[in-house]
């Protein structure tokens, strides 16, 4: 009977697994998982929109709309020219309609040029039971403001270097995760080593005040040598609790960044082929000029010419380059 308790306790007992890592598996992973990765990915997907929705306001669409079955049976007021007096008639019709059109924004003045078919069937019941037809079969249109903000010619300049802003900050965005994946990495490995050393020192400890209790009791070493001994002890147990807490929130730091639950067990593995990098400090900075982000985007300046012609077509002012 006590036989099989033991072995029901140790069948039950769950036996966590360490994951093996690397640093490479770290980082992808981070980029998969991390709530920063995830926060750039949706913003990038709506600055990718956006511009999608930029490209498209500049092709042709095709529309088609309709009135069906507006039916209509009511009395209507309408007044004698000559007496005065107002008679009552009644409207008794049923109204269809549709519309089919292709419009193209032009993007280089701000209007709207449009092609439009239409037809239109009108059913009269009373007095008399009567249907007429309204067709439009070709209705060329271009719509114009004359002093409205042409946004479209803005857009055009504007558009393509946000989304490519956007491209840019993203990549930087990413790089961003990368490091505090790998800042995590270290700063994990590091707290194990610590961990470890703080370990061996407070086994150590213990040892040498376990002999220094032996010769106490011996008469070969003196009280104060035995106080000083266990508070040598007691100062690494309290250095082991705290490189303790700290690699416990190192892990908690990383497997939370990386999508894995608190109470996993990590087993880092460290890659020590580094490969060997040479970079030209020359070409570093012109990639830099031409690549970050920021500094491109105080340069333009795109946004102020922009906001000038808004507000000069808004105002009606009649400016040039609106």
């Amino acid at each position: 009977m006590c036989v099989g308790l033991m072995v029901s306790g140790v069948c039950g007992a769950q036996v966590i697994v360490p994951r093996t890592l690397n640093m490479q598996q770290v980082v992808e992973l981070a980029q998969e998982n991390s709530i920063a990765a995830m926060s750039n990915r949706n913003t990038f997907a709506s600055r990718y929109w956006s511009y999608r929705s930029f490209k498209a306001e500049l092709l042709p669409s095709l529309n088609l709309s309709a009135n069906l079955a507006q039916f209509d049976r009511s009395l209507a007021a309408m007044q004698d020219a000559q007496s005065g007096a107002i008679y009552y008639r009644t409207n008794y019709n049923m109204n269809n309609s549709a519309r089919l059109y292709v419009s193209q924004n032009v993007p280089w003045t701000g209007g709207t040029l449009s092609l439009t078919t239409s037809l239109e069937r009108l059913d009269q019941y009373s007095p008399n039971r009567s249907t007429t037809y309204l067709a439009s079969p070709i209705n060329l249109s271009y719509t114009q403001s004359l002093w409205g903000y042409n946004r479209f010619k803005w857009s055009r300049k504007t558009e393509p270097k946000n989304y490519e802003l956007a491209k840019r900050q993203y990549i930087e965005s990413m790089e961003q995760v990368n490091q505090t994946a790998v800042s995590y990495f270290w700063n994990y490995v590091r707290d194990k080593e610590d961990y470890e050393r703080a370990v061996k020192s407070f086994d150590d400890s213990k040892r040498l005040f376990e002999a220094a209790q032996t010769r106490f009791a011996m008469g070969t070493i003196t009280r104060d040598q035995l106080m000083q001994i266990e508070s040598s002890m007691l100062m690494d147990s309290l250095s082991l609790s705290t490189r303790k807490v700290n690699l416990r929130t190192s892990l908690n730091r990383l497997c939370s960044y990386i999508g894995y639950k608190e109470d996993t067990e990590l087993n880092l593995i460290i890659d020590y082929d580094i490969p060997d990098i040479t970079l030209d400090y020359e070409d570093v900075s012109e990639s830099g000029d031409k690549l970050y982000p920021d500094r491109e985007q105080r340069s333009t300046g795109q946004g102020q010419p922009r906001s000038i012609g808004q507000h000069q077509g808004q105002s009606g002012y009649v400016g040039i380059g609106r």
